[in-house]
């Protein structure tokens, strides 16, 4: 592509209408949650019950497993996780971020892999679109029978989050710590200014750039940043940062903040593992070693506008399927 057709390509999406709703990655919740569930058993035994289940057909057809996958997985527990972003009107929603926590018994590692949710693949009964789409079209059961059919995966299960609790989460935490760059500190104010608009919160601007101390809607709006820098690239490196810093935080509370940070995040969540699935997962985000990474990898998609008008990331759907499936089953990168 061109610098030209770049620079054009950059200034329509800059100038597309902002969503008038919170955007922002699940592993920010997911994460510190399976860390907080480990180190108060106790305390969720008795509060899961907040958690709104959801039963899925487990049926191979309706979830569309891979039954090769299924059969060498033994030790390799997938689970979807999706981040949704709806208006009151509407049943489902759109998972504007989509993962796979991947829970590695044989190598004691937990991974989350994030997949881009432009990604443009086929969804059963409505051709190709976006991967996001999905959860919009059929709910949870699509949306994993979509993960399973083009990234032959094995996912039985998932786990929803509403995207308002961020900023819940880390006040609850007593904020967070970052570091706020030249480039970043009038971008993340505007950003502030939109979230606490739409959500009725009172906010304060981020004084100056270096260590700042965040509070939850601060940390939104920094994680919301997108024009600056390298775009996306760097606005998934600041989600990653907001994430470390969740970790920091969540393993350092106290019974009394963990209890209270629990009630918070609990009844935000929809699923379909059982209580019983929820505390033996969770004893492990203590225990097992954390990784992320994201795919399709950098320089392996193509972003376009296609004849709909719509933007989306263009890639092989194989080619991708295989450096997946080498990191989550084999614990290898397959790709340079």
């Amino acid at each position: 592509m061109s610098d030209d057709s770049k620079k054009t390509m950059n200034k329509k999406r800059r100038n597309k209408k902002p969503r008038k709703k919170l955007k922002i990655i699940i592993s920010c919740i997911i994460a510190f949650l399976l860390v907080i569930l480990g180190t108060g058993y106790y305390i969720i035994h008795n509060k899961v019950s907040k958690i709104n289940t959801v039963d899925l057909d487990t049926s191979k057809e309706a979830l569309g497993i891979d039954e090769e996958k299924e059969k060498e997985s033994n030790d390799i527990i997938n689970i979807a996780l999706f981040g949704v972003d709806k208006s009151e009107n509407e049943t489902n929603g759109r998972s504007d971020a989509t993962m796979v926590l991947t829970v590695d018994k044989s190598r004691s590692k937990l991974k989350l892999t994030s997949i881009l949710r432009d990604s443009y693949v086929p969804v059963d009964g409505h051709g190709k679109t976006k991967l996001n789409h999905a959860y919009a079209y059929g709910g949870p059961q699509l949306a994993v029978k979509t993960l399973n059919k083009n990234f032959a995966l094995n996912i039985k299960d998932f786990i929803m989050v509403d995207f308002s609790t961020l900023p819940k989460v880390i006040d609850a935490m007593g904020g967070i710590d970052m570091n706020i760059k030249d480039y970043e500190l009038k971008m993340v104010n505007q950003y502030i200014k939109d979230s606490a608009k739409r959500t009725g919160e009172s906010y304060n601007l981020i004084p100056g750039t270096g260590m700042q101390h965040l509070s939850g809607i601060q940390a939104l709006g920094y994680c919301r940043i997108r024009y600056v820098g390298n775009g996306d690239l760097e606005r998934t490196d600041r989600q990653r940062k907001v994430l470390e810093e969740i970790f920091k935080k969540a393993k350092s509370l106290n019974l009394m903040q963990l209890n209270s940070l629990i009630d918070e995040v609990l009844p935000y969540i929809k699923t379909s593992l059982s209580s019983s699935d929820i505390i033996s997962l969770s004893t492990k985000g203590t225990s097992y070693s954390f990784e992320q990474n994201r795919f399709p990898q950098e320089g392996y998609y193509n972003g376009k506008f296609l004849t709909d008008g719509l933007w989306y990331e263009v890639y092989d759907i194989n080619e991708t399927k295989n450096h997946m499936l080498d990191y989550i089953y084999k614990d290898v990168k397959s790709y340079k």
